[in-house]
């Protein structure tokens, strides 16, 4: 039986990380643990770290074929959850969500749900909250258009129960943070501010929900500005809907940092009309493996991210995109380019400061080692036609290794 452990630098004092026996023959677990230390921790998130007194940090957890964001406020520690759902077991499982969260459950004030498909919020009502320190579960679209899910019905209806249910507008379209209030299921008079960190504050910013008719489209689009740096998530933002928010607000989509729109889609999803006021010097996409079913990133969505002439230059790693089949799909190991993605093995790691003067320079992102993937090949809902073409932009050779390395790092892998 083959084991792989991963450790830290020998200047720092840490646990190792046996993965799982019983995925031993999982040929992902035949290729690289990755590790990294930025110098602000030095430890592997298997607990979420203690918050920082200068960054709210963010943590994209890797679910697979989804979405699990969660956002730590500076010094309070409070935490937002955004999104938290997988299409299949191709990640960690709500117990390794529940674990990283740890004690720090109790700082959880807002649960933010951007539409209404699976791979965004299966998991919540799997994760045991602390209701009484939960603010408020924000949800895109209307309370109805969860009734698919019979266990999201009722974890919404209990919400509901306490007044803790807050939809975007009332789950009306609207596009402007000014518009886009959040207001309360039962009383929709009731609204509550955006400000979801305190000492210092954090604004975060609602700039649109409920454009279009489908769940991607009716996707809760939230921006983060503090210090001069920015990020922007926007769950599954697409089609026609992305085009017209991008057309009433412009600039104001400007972000230091982009979540890329459903998983780095590219039929409907990130079109040059949404991507060009955005304009980011730093991406990341969270996603399964890359060449499963849906093969997100696409190709050509990372093309359009390099054509905007805006994202930076960075140490050498991999990244995998997909194109329209097996034949296709592509990995560059020596990509320089500040695009990162969630691999079945790291967790994607944000840092962005809430002062001019912070000690990094503005914002970084990089990986550390959590857990494997089971490339189970489920298929995903989500998942695009295959009528697009592979990337033209990147240089890249089929390559098996599944690595996603930014900053200093290493490794160690041991066979037992």
């Amino acid at each position: 039986m083959v084991h792989y452990v991963c450790i830290m630098p020998s200047i720092v004092k840490l646990p190792a990380v046996r993965l799982p026996a019983d995925r031993s023959n999982d040929w992902i677990y035949r290729r690289f643990c990755a590790l990294f230390c930025a110098g602000v921790h030095g430890q592997l998130l298997t607990n979420i770290p203690p918050p920082s007194t200068s960054y709210v940090q963010i943590y994209a957890l890797p679910v697979g074929q989804g979405d699990c964001t969660i956002i730590q406020c500076p010094s309070s520690g409070d935490i937002i959850v955004f999104d938290c759902g997988s299409s299949g077991a191709n990640g960690i499982l709500p117990s390794d969500v529940q674990a990283f969260l740890g004690s720090s459950i109790d700082k959880v004030r807002y649960i933010l749900v951007t539409h209404a498909n699976q791979d965004h919020f299966n998991y919540l009502y799997q994760i045991t909250w602390n209701t009484s320190s939960v603010m408020a579960v924000i949800i895109g679209g209307m309370a109805s258009d969860y009734n698919n899910n019979v266990n999201m019905r009722n974890w919404l209806s209990n919400w509901n129960t306490i007044n803790k249910l807050y939809m975007v507008n009332n789950g009306v379209s609207c596009i402007g943070s000014t518009n886009c209030l959040i207001t309360n299921a039962k009383m929709p008079s009731s609204t509550i501010a955006t400000n979801f960190c305190s000492n210092p504050s954090i604004p975060f910013s609602i700039l649109a929900t409920n454009v279009g008719s489908s769940a991607n489209q009716k996707s809760i689009v939230m921006k983060i500005v503090q210090g001069g740096w920015s990020m922007l998530l926007s769950g599954d933002m697409e089609g026609a809907a992305s085009v017209t928010i991008a057309m009433n607000l412009g600039t104001t989509l400007q972000s230091t940092v982009y979540k890329i729109s459903h998983h780095g889609a590219s039929a409907m999803a990130n079109k040059v009309e949404w991507l060009n006021p955005i304009k980011p010097t730093f991406a990341f996409a969270s996603n399964g493996y890359a060449f499963r079913n849906c093969r997100h990133p696409r190709c050509i969505t990372i093309d359009r991210l390099l054509s905007l002439n805006t994202i930076t230059t960075t140490t050498p790693h991999n990244l995998y995109c997909g194109g329209t089949s097996a034949m296709t799909d592509m990995n560059n190991s020596t990509f320089q380019y500040n695009i990162l993605e969630t691999s079945p093995t790291s967790t994607l790691i944000c840092f962005l400061t809430y002062t001019s003067s912070g000690a990094l320079p503005g914002s970084h992102c990089g990986t550390s080692t959590l857990t494997a993937d089971t490339n189970d090949g489920v298929f995903d809902d989500e998942c695009l036609s295959t009528s697009q073409t592979g990337g033209t932009t990147l240089s890249m050779t089929a390559h098996p290794t599944l690595l996603v390395i930014m900053m200093m790092f290493s490794f160690i892998i041991i066979i037992l």
